[in-house]
């Protein structure tokens, strides 16, 4: 009687979120990859994918500069990481380090807003790594302003020219 047995093809699945969490499959978190446990060199998950939750502030200078801290889990040190601010990256600063088995990885991101000109004012920030955007519970927007109220006092208009104040 021949043995049988069940064919789980985990690395056709391109993204976290079609990965097949089953007994099987789960998402190898620095890799980048749908696949078994046995494959994988990092942290394997089975039961999440690599996700934002919440950002603050979500406003600030229409010439960039603004550091923004992002909330997650499972946000992975990799050289393919990114933040777009619609389509302009973000400069990461900080990275806040969680728990983990094998390897780093982290909860919390400080990014660096990039500079936008005049006609842009609500943007959607997302985070990709490689090729893989991440989940998030819900589209995630980010607000240019030229000037931003504070309680003590109001930050000047500037003028932008080629992504800098003048």
């Amino acid at each position: 009687d021949p043995a049988k047995f069940n064919y789980v093809d985990c690395q056709s699945k391109v993204s976290c979120r079609a990965c097949d969490k089953s007994l099987y499959c789960g998402w190898c978190l620095y890799e980048n990859t749908c696949t078994i446990a046995s494959n994988c060199s990092s942290d394997w998950i089975s039961d999440d994918c690599p996700s934002i939750s919440n950002i603050s502030p979500l406003v600030g200078y229409r010439f960039g500069g603004s550091n923004i801290t992002m909330w997650g889990k499972y946000i992975v040190y990799h050289p393919g990481f990114k933040v777009l601010f619609n389509d302009q990256p973000a400069s990461p600063v900080y990275w806040v380090k969680a728990e983990s088995k094998k390897r780093i990885y982290y909860d919390q991101i400080i990014v660096t807003t990039p500079p936008v000109n005049n006609s842009v004012n609500e943007v959607e920030v997302t985070f990709w790594v490689g090729e893989s955007k991440f989940a998030q519970a819900s589209s995630i927007y980010f607000t240019y302003q030229d000037y931003i109220e504070t309680e003590n006092n109001t930050i000047p208009n500037y003028v932008i020219e080629n992504g800098t104040p003048v």
